[in-house]
């Protein structure tokens, strides 16, 4: 659900962490703690520094870290972890507590920031090794809270010859972050099959949008289908957007059924004719 691109894998610096994030509300003014274990992975003994930064997030979850401290949406200054250096053996875990303590007068809402483990391995004092892993802390402070938001693209190809990549933008428009629930239902028009298609499951921010896809192959290159995205939101509001997808030989199986009801028309419009033609002789020999 979340990813830290600037961030070396655990594996490269040689240590790891028991979860991705830490999520959980609290109330302005009140205190509480949480943990990360900590573990070294490598076969070397590992020193490392504990700390708490805020960062920026833009649309899609881009993240960039910040020196500073963010004001409005951040925690680094709530959030301390009780052990700013450890050392870690080989094989050894680490139980690290950071305690937090909430502000009487912060803003009602989304916050974060990110707990890190910089790690540094050392041989005969040479340096082989250094990173960083980290923990993403999201905290939504209780209150006037809203967690609305709505879908501002759904785009698909009309003609496919195969994938159809099911894109679509949600935005959070509320003062917290939430996941939402999102599918796609492809329905036949014809048929009335369906298929449904379930999108991964990503956090998405205040004021921030979030393109989810789906890549999936057309039931049938000869069919027509409408294909309705539904994205539930925080509060547990539906929207729905809906748009059309046909395969990609659908336009000769529609031509040809243009044809046939042309010949048929043309055949019906023939005998109606001759039948015509058979009621006026009948009349005119009487």
């Amino acid at each position: 659900m979340f990813a830290m691109p600037f961030m070396v894998s655990a594996g490269n610096i040689g240590i790891a962490v028991d979860q991705t994030a830490i999520v959980f509300d609290v109330n302005a003014g009140e205190s509480q703690n949480f943990i990360v274990n900590v573990k070294n992975i490598s076969n070397e003994r590992q020193e490392i520094e504990v700390d708490v930064m805020d960062y920026a997030l833009g649309d899609d979850n881009a993240v960039k870290l910040l020196d500073n401290n963010d004001g409005n949406n951040g925690v680094k200054e709530w959030i301390s972890p009780r052990d700013k250096n450890i050392v870690l053996e080989p094989g050894k875990v680490k139980e690290v507590v950071f305690d937090v303590n909430v502000p009487n007068n912060v803003s009602i809402g989304s916050h974060r920031g990110v707990a890190l483990f910089r790690a540094t391995s050392k041989d005969d004092d040479t340096v082989k090794v250094q990173g960083q892993i980290g923990v993403h802390t999201l905290i939504n402070v209780k209150g006037d809270i809203h967690a609305d938001g709505k879908i501002n693209k759904f785009d698909i190809p009309l003609l496919t010859s195969g994938l159809i990549n099911y894109v679509a933008e949600f935005e959070n428009t509320g003062n917290i972050h939430y996941v939402p629930y999102g599918e796609v239902k492809v329905r036949n028009i014809f048929t009335k099959n369906e298929q449904l298609y379930v999108y991964d499951k990503h956090f998405v921010f205040p004021g921030k949008k979030f393109t989810f896809s789906n890549i999936k192959q057309i039931p049938s290159l000869f069919g027509l289908y409408k294909a309705q995205v539904t994205f539930v939101d925080g509060a547990g509001a539906r929207h729905i957007k809906l748009d059309y997808v046909m395969g990609y030989f659908f336009p000769l199986v529609f031509i040809g059924i243009i044809g046939i009801i042309i010949v048929i028309a043309r055949q019906v419009y023939k005998r109606r004719k001759i039948n015509k033609k058979i009621d006026i002789s009948q009349n005119e020999k009487e």
